[in-house]
């Protein structure tokens, strides 16, 4: 049984080690599908820890989408951090597949975001989505950028290696 001080101290480091470093993993082109960033954490115990993975599934019409999706990711990891469950503190392991559409005003379109592929456990999926929902609204569109919303796939990783985030 930990002390209260072993117990905080534990968790402040956890939550420090769960701190994001965006890096680009494709760049955006005229006939570019998708835009990429994966968002690992900063070294947590065997590289696991809260990280999120991003991609863009709309054409992006030549538009560099990078800055706008840096700071959606960093929007979006504040409010998930702050709605992390205990479950997921306490070192429950999951990954969240959740897709939307971003309107050109940064709000997000209908019944979205919608669980594309779920972790299994209602309490994961459900801070995902809430992270979503008090993230809107984004910041609007890049201007350059002329569709109507875009669509994206996040994907969560509760507390699994980030070479997990595409797979199984």
């Amino acid at each position: 049984m930990f002390s209260l001080g072993t117990a905080l101290a534990r968790l402040l480091a956890h939550t420090l080690t769960v701190a994001l470093v965006l890096s680009c993993a494709a760049s955006a082109t005229a006939e570019s599908r998708q835009v990429v960033q994966k968002v690992p954490s900063n070294g947590g115990v065997g590289g696991a820890d809260q990280t999120t993975s991003v991609e863009m599934l709309t054409p992006t019409q030549g538009v560099d989408f990078k800055d706008y999706i840096a700071t959606m990711l960093t929007i979006l990891k504040r409010n998930w951090y702050a709605l992390m469950p205990e479950l997921a503190r306490e070192g429950e392991r999951g990954r969240v597949h959740l897709r939307f559409h971003i309107q050109q005003n940064g709000t997000i379109l209908g019944p979205d975001p919608s669980i594309e592929k779920s972790s299994g456990k209602e309490t994961l999926d459900r801070a995902a989505v809430a992270a979503v929902r008090s993230s809107v609204p984004f910041p609007p569109l890049p201007a350059a950028f002329h569709g109507r919303n875009i669509e994206v796939r996040f994907i969560f990783r509760y507390n699994l290696p980030l070479k997990s985030a595409y797979t199984n």
